[in-house]
């Protein structure tokens, strides 16, 4: 009785119209360990993140290969003038269903209502929580230390199939927000208070592109395309996942039993030697990126060609090379996989044009140049990455350089922008990570000079005024112009802060296997394509 489930389940499916006489297409993946969470408001590791989406849909989804929020389970919203009130409707006829696919309750507007609102109750302790502080109301209930009223969040149901956000601020980014786990919708009934295992695989209610067929981990997990989920919605190609135990996963990898593998950066040196497999390997930027942020009001640093010489004599192929298989050289701020197509550039390496603004700015050859100080967290790595840097600016430069590292936790608070400024290094090691796809989390939350945390202690200006216009701008192309507007501002023109790497992800990735794979959220394999002719003549003896 067990798993009887999982026999329905599969007449179920075997039964759709989906079944073609051709070899349905199956991607294999490995079952590296067991995931934590079936419940999008807390899934946080790859496993449960990955699995999440594939059977819990959102009101939008981001869709890596065009780098655009995309409609899911809305079909469409608006904003109002103001940017601050938000109207999605959704699709209809759509049924909550368990795992014999039997319907149970109708998909509407107040499951959507019910699950943000879920996802702000402290009670929750949703990890990514501060995503949803755009909604009205989310935030006061988070940390309110009382017994809360949910209804105080500013999320309500105009009708079945129509929901309102109010929003603490004007937010072109809310559909990127709600791309997120935790905002998927849940069915109402399942996560009523008191109702406990619901997200069990054998209890799991879910509108989603898959559906579990096999639920027998840590040996196999399976699914397959969910024959009620909408067409237009359906995925590109795999039409069945299977996630399967392996003791040796890059042997397994090479037989070609797995079409894609995560790597640890320990790895990727040995892979790099084998010419078959260094072809397949790839780095994937997440969603972190490390940079230098200067304290603009310190001299020297006060004057801005001197941030820029510092900024053109940094070579950031040597700090990728410190650690080759878990960075890639950024030039921007964001993944480079936000601004589509092309990523920004900034500042580039050019030891000559570092010195010629140095010596514009006062100090040809360094001469009179006072002592750096660059700050860093007295972690291994970041130490390392500092003495890097402080080596290139003083071989380009002829300057002299003090590493300053600092406790861990007290890094954060010497950078607050009430510390007396002789007690502030002029530069200091800063990285910036955000589960949202959208470049106002990259962009106005750090460097805002009123509304951000300002460890640059930058003074208000252009820069401000650009991100503040795309925060209410609706048109995608227009908003993207406004970012770049800014990457250039906040990097060239002001030079406040250099990006040095993006954290990156190595990736095996078989042949027959296409599509990207998004820098933050977990994969998504829905948009993945399968060539199974190919994948099958690689696998016949």
């Amino acid at each position: 009785m067990r798993h009887a489930w999982l026999v329905a389940l599969l007449l179920l499916v075997h039964c759709t119209p989906l079944q073609r006489e051709t070899t349905p297409a199956t991607l294999d993946l490995p079952l590296l360990g067991l995931p934590a969470t079936l419940d999008p408001a807390l899934a946080q590791d790859d496993l449960s993140l990955l699995l999440v989406n594939l059977v819990h849909a959102g009101l939008t989804r981001y869709d890596p290969e065009t780098a655009t929020i995309v409609p899911d389970l809305a079909t469409e919203w608006r904003a109002s003038t103001n940017g601050r009130i938000y109207t999605f409707r959704l699709q209809t006829g759509l049924q909550w269903r368990d795992v014999q696919g039997n319907p149970v309750a109708s998909f509407s507007a107040d499951d959507v209502v019910a699950s943000l609102r879920r996802a702000c109750a402290p009670s929750t302790r949703a990890p990514f929580v501060e995503a949803l502080f755009i909604i009205e109301g989310c935030r006061d209930v988070y940390e309110s230390q009382d017994i809360v009223d949910l209804a105080s969040v500013g999320v309500r149901a105009l009708d079945p199939q129509t929901v309102e956000i109010d929003l603490v601020r004007p937010g072109a980014d809310l559909p990127a927000v709600l791309s997120l786990p935790i905002a998927r919708p849940l069915p109402q009934n399942a996560i009523a208070a008191g109702n406990v295992g619901w997200q069990s695989p054998e209890r799991l209610q879910s509108i989603g592109p898959y559906v579990f067929t096999a639920w027998l981990p840590p040996d196999t997990i399976s699914l397959t395309r969910n024959p009620t989920y909408p067409a237009e919605r359906q995925p590109r190609t795999p039409d069945i996942i299977n996630f399967s135990l392996t003791t040796d996963a890059l042997a397994d990898y090479r037989a070609g039993l797995f079409d894609r593998l995560a790597l640890p950066a320990e790895a990727v040196p040995a892979v790099q030697t084998d010419d078959t497999l260094r072809e397949q390997l790839s780095l994937v930027e997440q969603s972190c990126t490390v940079g230098i942020g200067f304290t603009t009001v310190k001299p020297p640093v006060d004057r801005v060609r001197v941030r820029r010489a510092l900024a053109a004599a940094i070579d950031r192929s040597l700090l990728v090379r410190q650690s080759p298989g878990d960075r890639v050289a950024a030039s921007s701020l964001a993944p480079a996989a936000l601004f589509g197509a092309t990523e920004p550039t900034g500042v580039a390496y050019d030891t000559a044009q570092a010195r010629t603004w140095l010596a514009q700015a006062g100090y040809p050859r360094g001469l009179g140049f006072p002592t750096l100080q660059l700050a860093t967290p007295d972690i291994p790595e970041w130490v390392d990455v500092a003495n890097a840097v402080a080596s290139m600016w003083r071989t380009t430069l002829d300057i002299t350089v003090n590493v300053v590292p600092l406790p861990a936790d007290e890094y954060e608070a010497h950078l607050d922008r009430t510390i007396p400024l002789p007690e502030i290094a002029h530069a200091w090691l800063f990285e910036w990570c955000s589960p949202v796809p959208d470049l106002h989390e990259w962009y106005y939350a750090p460097f805002h000079c009123e509304a951000s945390q300002n460890h640059w202690r930058r003074l208000c200006g252009e820069f401000d005024d650009v991100v503040e216009s795309a925060m209410n701008e609706q048109d995608p192309t227009a908003r993207m112009d406004l970012y770049r507007q800014a990457h250039t501002l906040i990097t060239v023109e002001e030079a406040a802060h250099v990006p040095l790497f993006h954290r990156a992800q190595a990736l095996l990735t078989q042949p027959w296997v296409r599509g990207r794979i998004a820098p933050a959220g977990g994969w998504n394999p829905r948009t993945w394509q399968l060539d199974m002719r190919a994948k099958q003549k690689a696998r016949t003896p």
